[in-house]
């Protein structure tokens, strides 16, 4: 079970990255804080899902999305990934991990 501080951050996480213009569709927190197998060092695994990573993904996005967890919490190590890759990529064995065993994360509006 995920506990409501991880949620919490990683909407946190979601907001800050449309702040910064990067439009997305879905996170997929996958490893060990989905699985509730953590501990001191555990990092928080995310597939950030935007249309933008569909084609090439520019290091600017990448960048982005690396420095956007100094603003939210250092343990995030975020994976891009386009929406049409999520859907129709069945052969890359992170993504049928996450599709397995992972908790999908739809972004929620902020609170007014």
């Amino acid at each position: 079970m995920v506990t409501q501080p991880i949620l919490d951050n990683i909407q946190q996480y979601i907001h800050a990255l449309e702040q910064h213009g990067l439009p997305v569709s879905l996170v997929i927190l996958f490893g060990s804080y989905a699985s509730g197998h953590t501990n001191e060092w555990s990092d928080i695994d995310l597939i950030v899902i935007s249309p933008r990573f569909d084609g090439n993904v520019s290091i600017e996005d990448v960048n982005l999305l690396w420095h956007t967890t100094l603003e939210i919490d250092n343990r995030i190590e975020p994976i891009a990934c386009g929406q049409k890759q999520w859907q129709e990529d069945m052969v890359t064995p992170l993504l049928n991990v996450a599709r397995r065993e992972g908790v999908m994360i739809k972004p929620v509006a902020e609170p007014a």
